[in-house]
């Protein structure tokens, strides 16, 4: 029986200077599922906003279970056991005190985000957990695990913003692709955000 190999890319998103010169104690981190689609990452720079990306963990296990998708709870498990040393030192060496952790994804991502939350938490960090609720086709099962990763996140952070998947296409075209929908839906999140510092900026 083979081992599902998950793998999966920590990104940094640096927003222009002009955007957060007011806020520069913030760090924006998210996670991309590389598993079964290498090309998986979001090309932000579409999006309007000029932001820049950079990969600061690269992290890959084997998390048994065969050939099928792992739980969520099982990503999570893993991870800490094999990469919570490495994120802790990452942590150690980043000099904001608030870390903004954004799903895009509402997979296995999710799980990525709660080891990054409790690590950093370890370190004395300030935790802001963006996400966003699975799509009501999503099977029934995906949207229990995602439930229940999210109210441990919800113990592990100090704010959370849980977007409503629903809710956001109703503002896409009902014809769009779903590849083209995905992207839309994580544009939404991005522009909200820039435009909540750009207000904090200038209050």
């Amino acid at each position: 029986m083979m081992n599902y190999l998950a793998k999966h890319s920590v990104i940094e998103i640096t927003l222009p200077t002009s955007a957060h010169s007011s806020m520069s104690d913030i760090k924006i981190l998210t996670a991309i599922e590389l598993s079964y689609d290498e090309e998986e990452l979001i090309d932000i720079t579409q999006f309007g906003i000029d932001m820049k990306i950079s990969e600061v963990l690269y992290l890959q296990s084997y998390t048994g279970g065969g050939v099928t998708f792992p739980s969520i709870n099982t990503v999570y498990r893993i991870t800490m056991q094999d990469y919570a040393n490495e994120i802790a030192r990452y942590m150690q060496n980043i000099k904001e005190k608030h870390l903004i952790l954004i799903d895009t994804k509402g997979r296995h991502t999710i799980a990525i985000l709660e080891a990054l939350a409790k690590v950093a938490k370890r370190v004395g960090k300030h935790i802001h957990v963006i996400a966003i609720k699975p799509f009501d086709f999503i099977g029934k099962n995906h949207r229990l695990m995602f439930h229940n990763e999210w109210e441990n996140l919800k113990q592990t952070s100090d704010k959370q913003t849980l977007y409503d998947g629903m809710k956001m296409l109703e503002q896409l075209d009902k014809k769009m692709k779903m590849s083209d929908t995905n992207i839309e839906v994580v544009k939404i999140i991005f522009h909200d955000l820039y435009n909540e510092m750009i207000c904090q900026k200038t209050t």
